[in-house]
């Protein structure tokens, strides 16, 4: 063997083919002996053997004819299998196969036999060596086709091999090779992965300094990629990651990224090269891949400057998305408190008119607001509420026709999208977090929200519902009606004037507000639901409102027998609408008498009406009717709302009146009952004397006291409004509908249901009523219902005993 490759060495006459064929002959001796015995292979190795081999490849890659090129893989496909000849077994050590994270249910594999798993550790040397020294593309193609084969027919070659760090070192020389190269040699890597489900923690180590040193950008860009697919392939490598050090690697190259975009800003440096934009993109994508459920990972990504660096990406347009990205990972880990502080103060002191900025700022939050109790309550303790409120605010004029400087540069649809946005995310802060919404009702108040609406330029200064003389309303009010479902300018029938629009718009997601409906996708966007405002309106069109008290016809001709009846048709049509936020359709209320228009009058009046129509659907149901109550709209209805509550002829008077009426039935304090039975001071109810009193009286300025409203009662009493004339027959009508029962008691036929009552005051007390043992006679009928049933039985309906 040692004279055979000492005249392999020496002969001068033979051509490099002639070569091949003596290796040939040469390994396939060397198979076949290797059946029975290791020393032919011993000694080959022993005589230098496999050092000539690899001179020989390294010499015969500088010949580029075709002939010596399929010699050359043929070559290489006999050490290739040489790699597999042996008499002696090859196991995997254990210490071969150790790593700092294991996949869950990983072995190591062992070897299937001869012929298939690696027993000649030499002859894979051979084709490491040559890999790591050669130029030429085609023979380091070679090289990775014939290592690919030998991972891919058993899968304990790689953990045989593996002491032999090929990867590692082959990652160090990578970015020398061509492209063609590069990407088999990735391929490798992923295949480590995702066939043999290892950690190969050194082989990630070695791609961690290729991307570090970026020798070759275009180079470091395939790196990342691989790495971007290992990442998602299990949830163990972000700690793999982080372990080996690609994390910090990482934050380096999204410091040089962002040194980049500083640079082209300042006009000190050229247009970025679309491969350093790419890995820019890929490498923030792999963060915020990285952040994601992992707070230690955070935490070293905070500890490197990340943090404070992506947070000043954010103004850049170009990687803003994926900047916003990794700040939402940031904000959902431990300790985010100070990030969702800094993005919020970011729009803060950006510019009034960055639309695009704040508005995908805010979208982030919604994000993670809708995703995560502890940042809802995060943001609360940041002063979230006051940022968002800080933008609506600056908003001031950007809704008006033509809007205000420096409104006017700025595209409607931004200024419309960022309005939603901001309604969205004031709404999903306080979803599910009573804590939030007490905050917000106490502390930034709906009568600043109700503001800075107003102010956004669609809405006059008028305060309350003013007297109509001359106009008139259209009770559909079909334009105003089908834009506040579906907000779609282009299906209107006629052109509408853009402040009305506006106003309409605003008001749609204040009511959307109310309901907590805001940034809830839809079941299906085309069909109508049954709680939406189409079919409210469609509803509101079969009922007609409790004032109208003459014979009113339901659908198949049904005549309603009381307005109690009312909740019981809508719970049969449509589900219950719940008001979340009372607050929201106090502002809704509050806006009404500020729609106006100059020159389209009856318009905007059709635009109030439809307004109060959507008010007035929303409190048949008792529940929403208490939650009203609680937050005192009838005595805002009182306030606001007098002179369309005084005149019968007034178009928003049947609606208004219906709100009251409903929200009467469940409570009202003596003070705006008596404001109600005196609207338009009928009988000269109204003495000079009792105004002095109630308006020397008043401390609260904001709270429902009656002298407030006394000078709108005098007004209209100087101007002759029912001066001394009678109670109104609908005023009467409404009171007698206020106090009776609504439910199927009037007829004297059913049991009350047991019930418990506690007073929580100091002195209060408890009371526990079971009809079922307490004599129980039927109920007192009232005015109403005396005359329908023409009496009550006087008999005990319940209970043990005669009552006596």
């Amino acid at each position: 063997m040692a004279l055979c490759v000492d005249n392999m060495r020496r002969v001068q006459e033979l051509s490099p083919i002639e070569l091949v064929e003596m290796f040939v002959t040469v390994f396939c001796f060397l198979k076949d002996s290797s059946d029975v015995s290791q020393l032919l292979l011993d000694d080959f190795r022993s005589y230098q053997g496999y050092n000539f081999l690899a001179e020989f490849l390294l010499k015969m890659e500088q010949d580029r004819s075709e002939e010596a090129i399929q010699a050359l893989r043929n070559l290489l496909l006999l050490v290739g299998s040489l790699t597999t000849c042996g008499y002696v077994e090859l196991r995997p050590s254990s210490a071969s196969a150790g790593s700092l994270f294991q996949m869950p249910g990983f072995t190591i594999p062992q070897p299937v036999g001869k012929g298939v798993s690696v027993r000649n550790l030499h002859a894979f040397q051979v084709l490491q060596t040559v890999f790591l020294k050669a130029n030429y593309p085609q023979l380091c193609s070679t090289i990775l086709d014939v290592i690919s084969s030998i991972y891919h027919q058993d899968n304990a070659n790689y953990f045989i091999v593996e002491p032999q760090n090929t990867l590692s070192q082959f990652a160090e020389k990578i970015h020398t090779k061509s492209v063609a190269v590069r990407v088999k040699f990735f391929e490798m890597m992923e295949f480590i992965v995702f066939n043999l489900n290892f950690v190969p923690c050194k082989e990630l180590i070695s791609l961690s300094i290729l991307i570090k040193t970026n020798h070759s950008p275009e180079c470091s860009l395939l790196c990342m990629k691989t790495l971007l697919n290992i990442l998602s392939y299990n949830a163990i490598y972000k700690d793999a990651f982080r372990e080996v050090g690609l994390l910090e690697v990482m934050v380096t190259c999204l410091h040089r990224y962002a040194a980049l975009l500083k640079a082209q800003q300042d006009d000190t440096g050229g247009e970025i090269a679309e491969t350093d934009k790419e890995m820019g993109f890929l490498v923030m994508e792999g963060l915020a891949q990285i952040l994601s459920s992992n707070n230690s990972n955070a935490g070293v990504f905070r500890e490197c400057g990340g943090a404070r660096c992506v947070h000043n990406m954010v103004p850049y347009a170009a990687c803003r998305q994926q900047a916003l990205n990794i700040v939402q990972q940031l904000v959902l880990s431990s300790g985010g408190d100070d990030d969702l502080a800094t993005l919020l103060g970011l729009m803060h002191t950006a510019p009034s008119t960055a639309v695009e900025l704040n508005t995908h700022i805010l979208k982030s939050l919604l994000n993670v607001l809708r995703e995560s109790h502890r940042t809802r309550m995060a943001f609360r303790k940041v002063g979230g509420f006051v940022y968002v409120m800080s933008v609506l605010v600056s908003m001031e004029g950007c809704l008006a026709d033509p809007p205000k400087a420096p409104w006017h540069q700025a595209s409607r649809k931004e200024v419309v999208t960022l309005l939603k946005t901001v309604f969205s995310t004031l709404t999903v802060a306080m979803r599910y977090e009573p804590a939030n919404a007490r905050l917000f009702a106490n502390e930034v108040r709906y009568s600043s929200l109700t503001e800075a609406v107003r102010l956004l330029g669609c809405f006059s200064t008028t305060a309350d519902i003013e007297p109509v003389v001359g106009v008139t309303a259209d009770r559909e009010g079909a334009d105003f009606a089908d834009y506040f479902v579906t907000l779609d300018e282009a299906r209107l029938k006629m052109k509408l004037p853009r402040a009305l629009l506006s106003a309409c718009l605003m008001l749609r997601y204040l009511y959307d507000m109310a309901l907590d409906s805001l940034d809830i996708p839809l079941q299906s966007q085309t069909s109508t639901t049954s709680d939406s405002p189409r079919h409210m309106k469609r509803m509101s069109s079969v009922l007609e409102s409790s004032s109208d008290h003459d014979s009113v016809m339901f659908i198949g001709h049904q005549k309603r027998a009381s307005t109690g009846s009312l909740v019981h048709l809508l719970t049969q049509c449509q589900q219950e609408m719940l008001i979340v936020h009372p607050g929201a359709l106090t502002s809704f209320l509050h806006l009404i008498p500020a729609i106006s228009h100059a020159s389209q009058l009856q318009l905007a009046l059709e635009l109030q009406l439809q307004s109060c129509e959507c008010l007035k659907s929303l409190v048949r149901s008792e529940r929403n009717q208490q939650v009203m109550c609680d937050a005192g709209l009838p005595h805002e209805l009182l306030m606001h709302c007098n002179a369309a509550l005084a005149d019968e002829s007034h178009p928003l008077h049947p609606p208004l009146q219906y709100i009251f009426e409903r929200l009467a039935a469940q409570s009202l304090t003596p003070k705006d009952l008596r404001n109600f039975l005196r609207l338009g001071a009928p009988l000269c109810c109204a003495s000079e004397n009792e105004d002095t009193f109630d308006a020397r009286h008043s401390s609260d300025p904001s709270g429902p006291t009656y002298a407030f409203e006394k000078p709108q009662v005098l007004s209209e009493m100087k101007k002759g409004t029912a001066n001394g004339g009678t109670v109104p027959l609908t005023r009467v009508k409404c009171l007698v509908s206020m106090t009776t029962p609504r439910d199927v008691r009037l007829h004297g036929a059913s049991i009350t249901p047991a019930f418990i009552e506690f007073d929580m005051n100091a002195e209060g007390f408890g009371c526990l009523y079971l009809p079922s043992i307490a004599p129980q006679g039927p109920p007192t009928p009232s005015v109403v219902g005396s005359g329908m049933m023409g009496g009550s039985d006087p008999g005990v309906v319940g209970g043990i005993g005669s009552g006596e």
